[in-house]
């Protein structure tokens, strides 16, 4: 996939996110589609595009959050790099791991925010428990969807 493909990638995400967990949140939580479309272009095309693509997902997506601005481009610049460190040792290329991947970098993007918020804000950013468990379910299957999305675009464009 191109990076045009990768941009289509990452604006329906900040759409799919900001209208999943404004109209549609299962038990007050959603997905953090940014987080996962992030982890999926670490893992595929590796760190820089990740970075800058988490960066600027994640500028966007503050600016309709009552969060500390800029926490989630931090938070996904961070993460970026954590996955490309990560992949180094794990296959990327397999659902399970990549699912596996996305359910530890949600833990430590809820770290991340904690501790921006103690650093920055004064008090932590903190989801709650319910959020810690939660959320990182509901990004493993978003994960999963994706992975499945990408693989098929890419059998296809391999094809052609």
């Amino acid at each position: 996939m191109g990076p045009l493909g990768w941009v289509a990638i990452f604006a329906s995400a900040l759409v799919g996110q900001w209208v999943w967990a404004s109209e549609f949140p299962f038990f007050g939580y959603s997905p953090q589609l940014v987080l996962v479309a992030t982890v999926a272009l670490a893992a595929r095309r590796g760190p820089l595009a990740a970075m800058a693509a988490g960066f600027w997902g994640g500028l966007l997506g503050n600016v309709g959050s009552r969060q500390l601005f800029g926490i989630d481009a931090l938070a996904f610049v961070w993460i970026a790099y954590g996955v490309w460190i990560l992949s180094k040792n794990v296959d990327t290329t397999r659902l399970l791991p990549q699912c596996a991947l996305t359910i530890f970098m949600s833990w430590a993007y809820a770290v991340l925010a904690i501790v921006a918020g103690l650093a920055f804000a004064g008090a932590p950013q903190w989801p709650g428990w319910a959020g810690c468990f939660v959320v990182p379910l509901y990004n493993a299957i978003a994960a999963a969807a994706l992975f499945e999305i990408l693989s098929r675009a890419e059998k296809r464009r391999g094809l052609r």
